[in-house]
């Protein structure tokens, strides 16, 4: 029977608030450092209104070490404590946190970016920077300039107070190597440092190349002056140094005086320098000052203006575009196209896309003010970021169009790059899906367009376009609609002389036809109808990045990550994570998850110890992937520092007691990193588990030669008492030689008797001890980490004593004891 002890769990790690916002903030803390003996089941939130006294539980069943609270009050404090919850029932509280106020969150600004060397001399240096591209909400006040010396490994402030962006920095030790960075700071406080990549030498440097070289001829020479003869330089001589090379190679001369050189002898991917000497006929100058280090690639940029943008149509609600790719993508791909609008006679662009336009035409909805006019360019975009605007459109009035006639018959999707080939024509965005169509009538009108927008499942919008030959006529038009696998078609708008119309009570997801048709005096024209049904549904999107990734608890093999979600789902529920690493020195970005994670929590395992790595974290819905989040910073796999700490529960530190029979129970929370060492001690003596031995069965022999004895001592002492009566008859001589043999019987019989207990006593020294010993009798697990218990069976009075637990690692050593009594039944 084994004694099992439960009890609450102990109370949890002091809660940290982060993220605090005007409403909402976010939790995170520590799980107890002993479950009580039983596994932890769920946490829970108490909150602390400040002026108040009354502890207010505002979330339950939390099963995670993490939580996004909601529902606050802005500009009120609170402090926030934690239970942990087991089957033996809730911790005391947490340590309560620290107040926060909620409020408009602010954050720390970015780095500043672009840190460069200006000018360098023997003890002074001129740094110039841009500002960071986030000031984190608030202002940023002024900046903060430190230099090192490469020799050691600490920073010094240069100044706490520049407001400019750039900044002079003295002293410098002549001759010594430098490295600067600089940081902005706001309200919030400093943010991360913008480190220069290369250390930099402080030493006096020509800020020319030496162009000139002087001689004095000997004719010239007198006693009151001095002619000097100034030779130009006739040519240059260009010289390379590879960046981990030590030694300048000479790669080309130029043939005269020109100032430039195409230098080809370079291989694509290394990074070199250059610098350039003057000749002339006295003789080679000095070098001039090295250029920075290049990498030989192909060079990259802002790619060129797009190209024949035109108005392809034009309408009181909408502006329809289109224009050509720019001639040259500046080395990069082209990402799409930024479209702004601008009123004719104004200055006022306005970009009218939230996102980059992938196609070559737009459709200008947002912003159209019926009657006005307007003018439009396009931007087109690569990865180093936006061209100069194309060549802005002609005026287009946001008005409806005239009639006008024509022959021809076909239809073509307008935001498509090729004709629909399927059967089913999905409507993929909630905008405004524009079919062309021209049919033949019997009159002098033609519908050129029809344009479709799902609205919330239930609506469907219809818009017509026409044009005349000039002179206006009297006309209506008819609009039916079926449904896929329906042959009847129902009137929706009739004898109406409008260009627009508004389909209700659509079916989600559900596949309709549409057809039009026109009517004036002379008659009715030919129904236009679309080919392929239109499937009312909402539009998807792929989903913003997630935000906020951060990383916890590093280990030699594994680091935690944790972030919230995107601002925008696309449309769709989040599906999932996908998380990715890059090891330090490497370019190769790898999975990390097999499957998508559903939680907003990761631990990521299998890293190299003492390896370097950095994360970004990726949202999947049903319509696609997002882009990566922002890299976290590199965080070396290691694990922590921790001396070793080991605890009884508090019932067995004061002792422990149980009846003979029964099992001895203890159980120990032991910690230290790395894991530690774990013994167990009797009374001094080192315990570990044995197995049972196999004790034979008592032998028989002593028995059966004791039992031979007696029956010869019976023998004798018949054989005695003939010889006396014997003896009696004989005579008196007889009878002193029977007493002589009989003392010496009497002494042989003293003799045996004396040496029975001998042997009685002999005998448990010979024979094992029948009950097994405490080792055979021991259980240790150690299989869970953080807990070692031990269990000793049917235990024994002589099992008392004082029980150790030793633990010990690189960092140090600990103990904990309890002292165990074994009752009588």
């Amino acid at each position: 029977m084994l004694a099992l002890l439960l009890d609450p769990p102990w109370p949890p790690g002091k809660p940290t608030v982060k993220d605090v916002a005007k409403t909402s903030c976010f939790l995170t803390w520590t799980k107890p450092e002993h479950d009580g003996g039983a596994k932890i089941d769920s946490y829970v939130i108490e909150m602390l209104k400040s002026g108040t006294t009354d502890w207010i539980r505002v979330a339950e069943n939390i099963s995670l070490l993490e939580f996004f609270l909601k529902g606050l009050m802005e500009k009120q404090e609170y402090s926030f404590r934690v239970r942990a919850i087991n089957v033996a029932g809730e911790s005391e509280p947490s340590e309560p946190s620290d107040l926060v106020l909620c409020k408009e969150r602010l954050n720390l600004p970015s780095a500043p970016r672009w840190l460069e060397v200006v000018g360098i001399s023997r003890n002074s240096a001129d740094l110039k920077w841009t500002a960071p591209e986030r000031d984190g909400g608030s202002r940023v006040t002024n900046y903060v300039v430190e230099k090192r010396d490469v020799r050691r490994k600490g920073w010094q402030t240069v100044d706490t107070t520049v407001k400019e962006l750039k900044c002079a920095v003295s002293p410098l030790n002549d001759g010594a190597l430098y490295v600067f960075r600089v940081a902005a700071e706001n309200a919030v406080g400093v943010g991360p440092f913008c480190e220069l990549e290369d250390s930099v030498l402080a030493k006096d440097t020509f800020s020319a190349i030496s162009l000139l070289s002087l001689t004095v001829p000997s004719t010239v020479c007198c006693y009151s002056h001095l002619h000097l003869l100034v030779l130009p330089p006739s040519r240059y001589s260009i010289e390379k140094k590879e960046k981990l090379g030590t030694r300048w190679v000479k790669c080309g001369k130029t043939s005269g005086p020109d100032c430039k050189y195409r230098v080809t002898d370079v291989i694509e991917g290394t990074e070199v320098q250059f610098q350039i000497r003057a000749e002339n006929e006295a003789g080679v100058g000095h070098p001039s000052e090295p250029t920075e280090i290049l990498t030989i690639e192909d060079p990259t940029g802002i790619p060129s203006p797009p190209i024949e943008l035109h108005v392809t149509g034009a309408s009181r609600d909408f502006l329809s575009i289109a224009w050509k790719p720019p001639q040259q993508d500046g080395g990069s791909p082209i990402r799409g196209y930024h479209i702004e609008m601008c009123e004719a006679g104004t200055e006022k662009w306005m970009r009218v896309n939230s996102r980059p336009v992938k196609e070559l035409k737009y459709c200008v909805e947002e912003g159209v003010v019926p009657e006005k006019e307007y003018i439009l360019r396009v931007r087109a975009i690569n990865s180093s970021g936006e061209s100069d605007p194309s060549d802005i459109s002609e005026n287009v009035f946001a008005k409806d169009s005239d009639c006008k006639s024509t022959t021809s018959v076909f239809l073509v999707p307008a935001r498509r790059s090729q004709p629909l080939k399927s059967r089913r024509a999905r409507v993929k965005c909630p905008g405004i899906l524009q079919i062309t169509m021209v049919a033949v009538q019997f009159f002098t009108m033609s519908f050129r367009s029809l344009l479709f927008s799902v609205l919330k499942h239930k609506r469907l919008q219809l818009f017509e376009y026409c044009k005349n030959n000039g002179s206006s006529l009297d006309w209506c038009t008819w609009l039916q609609r079926r449904e896929a696998g329906r042959r009847i078609y129902v009137n929706m708008m009739s004898g109406e002389n409008k260009l627009s119309w508004t389909v209700k009570d659509l079916i989600p997801n559900g596949e309709y036809y549409f057809r039009v048709q026109a009517v004036n005096k002379i008659g009715g024209g030919e129904f236009i109808e679309l080919r392929n049904p239109v499937i009312a549904q909402d539009q998807k999107h792929a989903p913003d990045p997630p935000v906020d990734v951060e990383t916890h608890n590093p280990t030699s093999s594994t680091i935690t990550l944790t972030w919230k979600p995107p601002m925008y789902d696309g449309g769709a529920k989040i599906m999932g994570y996908i998380l990715e690493r890059q090891q330090k020195g490497e370019d190769k970005w790898e999975r990390c998850n097999d499957f998508l994670v559903p939680v907003l929590s990761y631990t990521v395992r299998g890293l190299t110890e003492g390896k370097n790595y950095m994360f970004r974290v990726k949202a999947e819905n049903a319509a696609g992937i997002s882009e990566p989040s922002r890299n976290t910073l590199f965080v070396k796999a290691s694990d922590a520092v921790d001396p070793p700490k080991v605890f009884l529960s508090g019932s067995l530190q004061s002792g422990l007691s149980v009846k003979r029979g029964c099992g001895i129970c203890l159980d120990a929370n032991i910690s230290g990193s790395p894991y530690p060492q774990i013994t167990w001690y009797w009374n001094n003596q080192m315990i570990q588990p044995e197995p049972l031995r196999k004790r034979p069965e008592k032998s028989l022999k002593k028995k059966l030669e004791k039992k031979e004895e007696e029956k010869k001592e019976e023998e004798k002492k018949a054989e005695g008492e003939v010889e006396k009566k014997e003896e009696k008859k004989e005579g008196e001589e007889i009878k002193e030689e029977k007493k002589e043999g009989e003392e010496k019987k009497e002494g042989e019989e003293k003799k045996e008797e004396e040496k029975k207990p001998e042997d009685e006593a002999a005998e448990p020294e010979v024979e094992e001890p029948d009950y097994p010993t405490i080792n055979e009798r021991l259980t240790i697990d150690n299989s869970h980490r953080g807990v070692s218990s031990i269990v000793i069976r049917e235990s024994v009075r002589p099992d008392h004593g004082v029980y150790m637990v030793k633990v010990e690692n690189d960092h140090g050593v600990a103990s904990a004891t309890c002292e165990v009594n074994v009752l009588g039944k």
